[in-house]
């Protein structure tokens, strides 16, 4: 039986899907049926608001072959087979997973435990990629933590609405070639980085032009890793209430961190959690001071931004920034 939120969806798909969703109405009960009972309804009326309020929101994938989205509007493209949800399907918690991993990270390990128990150690093992920043990753990346234009909004301790943002960061990247077309130069050679991208596309030129910060900062992260944990637990963060360990954290705290000009800001855009555990080192530098890192930590150094690791393996080779 449906509850309130799905009859709700189930209206609104009807008012919107129209011939459609005449078609196909009992597979959208079903779809109904399905996200009620893994608790993800308030997702889909999410997107479907978003969508409704700023129409270039709308996706135009359907992995989960999704007719309920498609006649909500909430992506433009037509499912091409039977909704699948298992891999949306997550144990230990409400909502949608994280991205190929249908388990909440924190209770993994509880699973790699498992499966040594059940066929031994020396079958089981962790496999993992490391994805570094392409130019358009990158520029949207820089894009959501900088928030040149200030479209970022936020209502206390609810998570900050980066809806704005995100149109945005489209309308940057639309200035480039779509995503699914290699970026060519006229001789027939890929764009080898964002600086090539500049060159070559005059709309992305005026887009870096408004947004220099954007522009600089993004030559900058462009080649690096996409995503990792480089910070200890008890890791002391500047913020308006003062050090506070990185631990404790939460979205009412403003952290600090230093502009092109050198100057102290203030900001709420930003999005601290747990990555698990690694080896950490001690990084003491002449002035007596010594911060804790990984491997993976990047460091300001007189050669750019650079891994940790290669600074603990050649530490004559490097000049650190420190900034007082």
């Amino acid at each position: 039986m449906m509850n309130e939120l799905a009859k709700r969806l189930y209206n609104t798909a009807k008012l919107y899907g129209k011939s459609e969703f005449s078609e196909y109405k009992t597979r959208i009960s079903s779809e109904l049926k399905q996200m009620q009972e893994m608790h993800i309804l308030s997702d889909m009326q999410k997107l479907h608001d978003k969508v409704v309020q700023n129409p270039s929101l709308q996706g135009s994938e359907n992995k989960p072959n999704s007719m309920l989205a498609y006649c909500l509007g909430v992506t433009t493209k037509k499912p091409d087979g039977d909704f699948f949800n298992e891999k949306r399907r997550t144990y230990g918690r409400d909502g949608f997973p994280d991205i190929d991993m249908d388990f909440d990270y924190s209770r993994r390990h509880e699973i790699v435990e498992y499966l040594m128990e059940k066929y031994g150690e020396e079958h089981v093992g962790n496999i993992g990629t490391i994805q570094t920043l392409k130019t358009r990753a990158a520029v949207r990346r820089v894009v959501k933590i900088l928030d040149p234009d200030g479209s970022t909004v936020f209502e206390g301790d609810r998570k900050p609405d980066q809806s704005a943002n995100f149109q945005l960061q489209n309308e940057i990247l639309n200035a480039l070639p779509p995503s699914d077309k290699p970026m060519k130069k006229h001789d027939g050679t890929l764009v080898k980085n964002i600086q090539e991208a500049h060159d070559l596309y005059p709309a992305f030129a005026q887009k870096m032009k408004a947004y220099p910060d954007v522009f600089r900062v993004a030559k900058k992260m462009e080649g690096g890793i996409s995503s990792f944990g480089c910070l200890a637990a008890d890791t002391g963060i500047k913020t308006n209430k003062g050090q506070t360990r990185i631990d404790e954290i939460d979205s009412s705290v403003e952290i600090v961190y230093i502009n092109q000009e050198g100057r102290e800001k203030y900001t709420r855009n930003f999005y601290a959690h747990k990555t698990g555990t690694k080896k950490c080192y001690k990084m003491k530098i002449t002035s007596g001071d010594w911060i804790k890192v990984t491997d993976e930590h990047m460091i300001f150094t007189d050669k750019g931004c650079i891994l940790f690791e290669k600074i603990r393996k050649n530490p004559e080779k490097y000049k650190i920034y420190v900034v007082k």
